[in-house]
């Protein structure tokens, strides 16, 4: 009777033991999912501000590479020629050499420069949309999207919610592949404020949901500027100061970041107080110092 009571314990304890390892296992797989889920939002929300940027030749470097052609006399193309021959193994002749025969190449008589040049917008190196560009990096989200909807919908976010994300991202394309300046703007905006909604639902961390909240309505803010809706820009940078305050509610977050927060707050209060002048260079200056800012949170 004792040993029987004894076994009986015995494949108890057991049960309870792979119940807990069980148990411990599916929690520590649903931590795992939800980090990298967390991460591959972040990765969305650094690649829509990118495209955005992108369509005002926006960028974050104080410096831009750029190239340039520059036309050689018939003597110093001659000279290039003839420099560019040495060089080649074997003194191999024809291959390269573009100006044997008829049809006598311009590039034969000119070279490729490179220079770094100072990245204004009051002063911009180009003007020019590199569609092409972005058309390659648009169907690299979808490549990416493929996976994250998988885990978005595992970690409880509704079909609707998934689907509505993959509505937005067919007329960003759409868009891109029209080359479409203003709607592509407005599109990518509206495609970047599925991000907070999913934040909000996968994770704990008050802090970053309220830093891509402030995000999305400052992104919603640059959109509209090409539409020259003055009021509605204004609506949407107090919605992202407001959005930002919040992350001043987390005290041990605002101990161990106090300088980035004010500094922060202060570019949020310049572009605000910029609106008056509704001038479009002197806002897309003060965003760009922002976003620089709060990127690095």
């Amino acid at each position: 009777m004792k040993l029987k009571k004894t076994m009986q314990i015995s494949i108890c304890g057991i049960i309870f033991s792979m119940l807990l390892i069980c148990l411990t296992g599916c929690s520590n797989n649903s931590e795992d999912l939800n980090a990298k889920a967390t991460d591959e939002i972040e990765y969305l929300s650094t690649k829509f501000i990118a495209l955005s940027n992108r369509l005002n030749n926006i960028i974050f470097e104080n410096y831009k590479l750029t190239t340039g052609k520059i036309m050689l006399t018939k003597e110093s193309a001659e000279q290039e020629k003839t420099s560019s021959s040495s060089q080649s193994s074997g003194g191999q002749s024809g291959g390269n050499n573009q100006n044997s025969g008829t049809g006598e190449n311009e590039n034969s008589n000119s070279i490729i420069s490179y220079q770094m040049s100072p990245n204004t917008i009051l002063n911009p190196t180009t003007d020019t949309i590199d569609w092409a560009g972005l058309k390659n990096e648009i169907e690299n989200v979808y490549y990416a999207w493929n996976t994250i909807l998988l885990d978005l919908h595992q970690l409880g976010i509704s079909n609707d919610e998934i689907n509505g994300f993959s509505s937005a991202l067919d007329k960003v394309a759409t868009y891109i592949k029209n080359e479409d300046k203003l709607n592509t703007l407005i599109a990518i905006a509206d495609l970047y404020s599925y991000l907070p909604k999913y934040l909000e639902i996968i994770s704990q961390d008050n802090v970053k949901k309220n830093i891509i909240k402030t995000k999305s309505f400052i992104l919603n803010a640059y959109s509209l500027v090409e539409t020259n809706d003055w009021d509605s820009v204004r609506e949407e940078i107090t919605k992202a100061d407001e959005a930002f305050h919040q992350v001043t509610t987390d005290i041990n977050f605002v101990t161990s970041n106090s300088y980035q927060i004010n500094k922060t707050y202060v570019l949020i209060n310049e572009l605000k107080n910029s609106l008056g002048l509704e001038d479009k260079d002197i806002f897309y200056i003060k965003y760009r110092n922002l976003l620089e800012e709060i990127n690095n949170f």
